[in-house]
């Protein structure tokens, strides 16, 4: 018997997701929660298991086809039923390879193509931008998976071909390009937005951070502002809030968004909790996160939901910025490059590092005096990264997030 399984339902309100890449062939056997398709939604690429114990009858859509939850993603044959008797191609199809493809308006799967290892989409945009064919590539990852490291021993080696790059050619968005497009444009149109900014004399941050990472191993900057964010935050409640309708509704803990600039666009994952967070293991959360979502391998349950949000525009040489408040928060905090600056200490002239930082608001519930008083208290938590720490948990060097999670 026949069965067909449509894309389920993916949570979190997506409705669409695109078909990264199939596991599975025509004909072939699987069983109850084999791979049988990776699929990207706007938030993270999620592997859909086969749900029946069979053969593959049907795949339908190709990979880089969007689908929407109810799609037929494939038809199984559940065990114990034999396939129907094989028809010659219908007229307007052609044998391929012994498979059988339809016309450009339908299905379009090979079984060469569906048994090829998956790639994650930051590799196909690497692969795409250098006019690298990845049906050539030889992928040196676990199971023959093609990795950011082979495309990039490729692009060194020369072996790449130019790009069309003239005002002629285009490109349909992805799924996180039309997430981000649509998110951005209502905020923008809806939210009016008031913006701070201000200089942090960063001398003793930077000595604080070496040592920290001299003791820790590693220790990404944004560890130590989310740190500093916590007392702001909860400081002044209303910039660690959302605008309801009529209502400010406080949020009771304080969950802080990250945001990564990957090659597919920008993703936010979120620390939980932060406020209850010891800092090695908000260093180790934090260097987590960003390394998976710049692989694409986040997961629904870590991008989103914030309830303040930081970016380092530093790493990519930024200064100050005027940036949109992020849906269900208020506040959205940004810090620039630190650089060697001529400052004023006791009436003389020295040189210090100096660093930018900027703050946007949603200015339905926060003023610009409060807007002022809360980069202040952020600020001299940056400055004396001491004061932020002074009352840091004792905790295990190393621990996991999975630990902190049970705490």
């Amino acid at each position: 018997m026949e069965r067909e399984f449509r894309l389920p339902d993916l949570g979190s309100g997506l409705r669409e997701a695109t078909i990264v890449a199939w596991q599975v062939s025509v004909g072939d056997d699987v069983e109850t929660d084999d791979s049988l398709c990776e699929v990207e939604t706007e938030k993270a690429v999620i592997e859909i298991p086969v749900p029946y114990t069979g053969s593959v009858a049907e795949l339908r859509g190709a990979e880089g086809d969007i689908v929407k939850v109810g799609d037929v993603l494939a038809v199984l044959l559940v065990d114990g039923e034999a396939p129907e008797e094989a028809t010659p191609p219908e007229p307007g199809t052609e044998e391929r390879g012994g498979a059988t493809v339809e016309p450009a308006d339908g299905p379009l799967v090979s079984p060469s193509t569906a048994a090829r290892p998956s790639v994650m989409p930051v590799i196909r945009k690497m692969a795409r931008a250098h006019g690298i064919d990845l049906a050539e590539v030889e992928g040196t990852g676990r199971g023959g998976r093609i990795t950011r490291t082979d495309i990039e021993a490729l692009v060194a080696a020369g072996e790449t071909r130019d790009v069309d790059r003239s005002p002629g050619t285009s490109e349909s968005l992805s799924l996180l390009r039309r997430a981000i497009s649509a998110h951005l444009t209502e905020q923008w149109q809806t939210v009016p937005h008031v913006a701070v900014h201000t200089t942090v004399d960063a001398s003793r941050f930077v000595q604080v951070l070496a040592a920290l990472k001299a003791r820790l191993g590693r220790l990404p900057v944004e560890a130590l502002i989310v740190k500093a964010l916590v007392p702001a935050a909860a400081a002044y409640p209303r910039c660690n809030a959302a605008i309801d309708g009529n209502r400010i509704v406080y949020h009771t803990g304080v969950d802080i968004g990250v945001a990564v600039d990957t090659a597919d666009g920008l993703v936010v994952p979120v620390v939980r909790q932060v406020d209850r967070m010891s800092l090695s293991a908000l260093a180790v959360t934090i260097d987590d996160l960003m390394t998976r979502a710049r692989r694409g391998a986040l997961t629904q349950e870590e991008s989103g939901g914030q309830t303040v949000t930081v970016s380092n525009l530093g790493a990519l040489g930024g200064g100050h910025a005027n940036q949109i408040v992020p849906r269900g928060t208020t506040a959205i905090v940004s810090i620039g490059r630190i650089e060697d600056t001529a400052v004023v200490r006791g009436g003389e002239m020295v040189i210090a590092p100096v660093m930018p930082l900027s703050a946007s608001f949603d200015h339905r519930a926060v003023d610009g005096g409060e807007a002022q008083r809360f980069i202040n208290e952020l600020k001299a938590g940056i400055e004396e990264p001491t004061l932020v720490l002074v009352n840091d948990r004792a905790a295990d060097p190393t621990p996991g997030p999975d630990k902190e999670e049970k705490e």
